[in-house]
């Protein structure tokens, strides 16, 4: 930064130290040391009439008369320490957009970790700055925007229980530099991908950036070492932003090339469609999609599933991620969900049908948050409707009270809806250094030809998993007919009871920076209190270290009471009866920071009435920001009574960006239970955020013969070839 430039410095104070003695159930240490932090850091937004050029380089002039924010603190692993590496924070706004220029000063400008280049990669586990914005500032709803120092951008958003949804595209730009004493970035975010009141000039906001060379995070606000709604400053005087006439319109042509040498089958299809999205109100956005299509959608990770219930696997397609907190319902994200949006767009067999047309309505009206989506898809003979309603109250300081709708089924013959009730409570000062957060919920369903047993309902409550003891305490009933059709269930019938307790210790020192041990119990009964499965998992070792390499040690006892004959494998049936058996299991994970990272789990034990050997590996190789490998293997060598069987997951991706807007992705999958190979192979260019081309080749293979030998016969089964072209345009 250039020592001309005179900028207003903004404060804050932070407090620290002893706050008090809580017992919570006999798990909260009488004498753990708390923090709190003065959450009025506050400043006032200047208003600019010239944009600064967005390029990473802090050299313009605009920035003279920036707000500049540079009292940040370290989050963790020492919460509220005083940060060993300066970063510093500059906010500006004009009437389209969110300007925020920082610059991340580092002990050692080499140990900047930046090995994604492409738009749209994952950078997590990269060196990053984020901007977390709460438009409404009422804690509960907001944006998280990201970028590393290679100029990649992320976002989330945060919704219900203040999760964040990164799954959430929104439309903004960012540019970063790396020089010789850190990096710096400039970001430009559009009040038109904001939802915000025009009337409240005061929004929540705050700052963090990371560090993974050496496991650190500084932030402006924090609690409990999260930054997210609820923990943020303030910035006041923003009353001159326009959110425009609100209006998005996403045409998209997708050509597709499809064969089926099984089959023998061999079609073409030029398929044309239109996704609309309008805010009614600055605080009510309606979004309308016509001749949907996903053909482009990221694949699912394959899985050879050893257990008696189905994978849940999550969504990944555009239209349903938008907005998608809101439909979230009491913290559930498995087993139970009265909504899963997976079920739309698949049939009774969960083979992909068209969607002809969807409407969803997304936001506030009074004092109420919203959902409503409608989506028409094809049954054959006839087409379906389907339909979802969700709405919440904002109540006490944090906490919500919500009622969920659904009605419809993917099969046409079956008449189906859900209806529920949820309270979530959220309180981030009940313990001092902790939170509590608590969810209670009630669902009932409506199945033609069903008249008993149709409900579920339960609670979880938990405390934040910080410094000293932590607990949660879950209760789950699933009725025997509990049936939401556009939901998840992969257990019904059942009583499920889960506690987890722990003790997190974070050392001062120079290596070890966290050490954890804790035990979870989890037992699944059926209705009338028979034992059908139960788990306990004692972890007495878990730590971290400064260069963020991980290792854990656990113990596991399992029960699994067996009421019917259970095909585990092909050919391998395990019979009735009442199981149990022990087995341990190591994990060893190294910090993703280094050009040649290993992640891996060994487990040795007993396996029903017999014993395994499980080996999950990920070897990860990224010698540039151009390029990186990556390797998998998930094995299991399993002997039982009834026969002995080996299963072989593996995979390998390779990343090839050729510039932040051209990237190359292949992911081939093979497992020994289909023996099939089948590759994902996708070529991207987004010149700028909201327009996009993708090609997409996916080919699949048959291996005939499954012999010890290197000799194989693959024999190709489909080749699926799509280009698919969209264009944002705003107004």
């Amino acid at each position: 930064m250039s020592s001309s430039i005179s900028i207003k410095t903004i404060g804050g104070r932070s407090l620290s130290g002893p706050k008090g003695v809580v017992l919570l159930c006999l798990l909260l240490h009488p004498l753990a040391i708390v923090h709190a932090q003065d959450r009025e850091k506050q400043f006032e937004a200047v208003f600019t009439s010239s944009a600064p050029v967005i390029d990473g380089v802090l050299d313009d002039g605009v920035w003279d008369d920036a707000v500049i924010i540079d009292d940040f603190h370290e989050a963790e692993p020492i919460e509220f320490a005083p940060a060993k590496d300066a970063t510093q924070v500059r906010f500006l706004y004009d009437e389209e957009n969110i300007y925020v220029a920082a610059e991340i000063t580092m002990r050692d400008a080499s140990d900047i970790t930046a090995f994604r280049l492409a738009q749209g990669s994952d950078i997590r586990e990269e060196d990053r700055f984020k901007v977390i914005i709460d438009p409404y500032n009422n804690g509960r709803s907001g944006y998280d925007f990201r970028i590393n120092p290679n100029g990649v951008r992320e976002e989330a958003l945060f919704g219900l229980l203040g999760r964040p949804n990164a799954d959430w595209n929104g439309i903004w730009d960012g540019y970063a530099k790396i020089g010789a004493t850190g990096w710096t970035a400039e970001v430009a975010i559009p009040f038109k991908t904001l939802n915000f009141d025009p009337e409240n000039s005061t929004w929540g906001i705050s700052f963090t950036s990371r560090i993974p060379a050496y496991n650190v995070k500084n932030a402006w606000t924090s609690q409990a070492g999260l930054t997210r709604p609820g923990i943020l400053g303030v910035v006041t005087g923003i009353d001159r932003a326009r959110q425009g006439r609100g209006l998005d319109i996403v045409p998209a042509l997708t050509l597709r090339q499809a064969k089926d040498r099984e089959m023998g089958s061999d079609e073409f299809d030029f398929e044309p469609s239109l996704d609309i999205f309008y805010k009614l109100t600055p605080l009510l956005t309606a979004a309308l999609t016509l001749n949907t299509d996903f053909s482009a959608a990221e694949v699912d990770d394959r899985v050879i599933n050893l257990e008696r219930f189905p994978v849940f696997f999550p969504e990944k397609r555009g239209f349903f991620l938008q907005d998608a907190d809101i439909f979230s319902f009491a913290g559930l994200e498995d087993n139970g969900i009265p909504f899963f949006s997976r079920r739309i767009g698949l049939d009774e067999d969960r083979q992909p049908v068209d969607i002809l047309g969807g409407a969803k309505l997304t936001g506030r009206i009074g004092p109420a948050n919203v959902g409503i989506l409608d989506v028409v898809q094809d049954a054959g003979t006839e087409d379906v409707n389907l339909f979802v309603g969700r709405g919440f109250l904002n109540v006490f300081n944090l906490s919500t009270l919500g009622l969920i709708y659904t009605y419809g089924s993917p099969n046409p013959d079956v008449s189906n809806s859900v209806a529920g009730i949820d309270f979530n409570y959220i309180n981030r000062d009940i313990f001092g250094g902790k939170s509590l957060q608590t969810s209670l919920w009630y669902l009932q369903s409506d199945t033609s030809g069903e008249t008993s047993s149709e409900e579920s309902y339960g609670f979880r409550a938990g405390t934040s998993r910080n410094r000293g003891f932590f607990a949660e305490l879950g209760y789950q009933r699933i009725g025997k007919n509990y049936n939401p059709a556009l939901g998840f269930v992969n257990r019904s019938g059942i009583r499920n009871h889960e506690l987890d307790v722990g003790y997190r210790l974070l050392p001062d020192g120079q290596f070890l920076q966290t050490f954890e041990m804790s035990l979870e119990i989890q037992h699944v009964a059926d209705l009338d209190g028979n034992t059908e499965s139960q788990q306990i998992e004692f972890e007495p070792m878990q730590f971290g270290t400064q260069s963020d390499d991980n290792a854990t040690f656990k113990i596991i006892r399992e029960r699994e009471v067996l009421t019917s004959p259970f095909e585990i494998f092909d050919g391998v049936i395990i019979e009735s009866g009442d199981y149990s058996w022990n087995s341990a299991e190591i994990g060893i994970y190294s910090g993703e920071q280094r050009a040649l990272a290993l992640e891996g789990t060994l487990a040795k034990g007993d396996f029903y009435d017999g014993d395994r050997l499980q080996i999950q590996a990920d070897l990860i190789w990224q010698p540039s920001k151009y390029f990186s490998l990556t390797t998998g293997i998930e094995y299991n060598d399993i002997e039982l009574t009834a026969g002995s069987f080996i299963t072989r997951l593996l995979t390998m991706r390779t990343d090839i960006s050729f510039s932040s807007s051209w990237s190359w992705n292949t992911l081939a999958q093979y497992d020994n239970e289909s023996d099939e190979l089948a590759i994902n192979s996708r070529l991207r260019w987004i010149p700028k955020a909201g327009r996009e081309v993708i090609f997409v080749v996916n080919h699949g293979y048959l291996v005939d013969e499954s012999l010890p030998s290197s000799r194989r016969s693959w024999r190709s089964l489909e080749t699926d070839v799509v280009l698919k072209a969209s264009y944002t345009f705003r107004y």
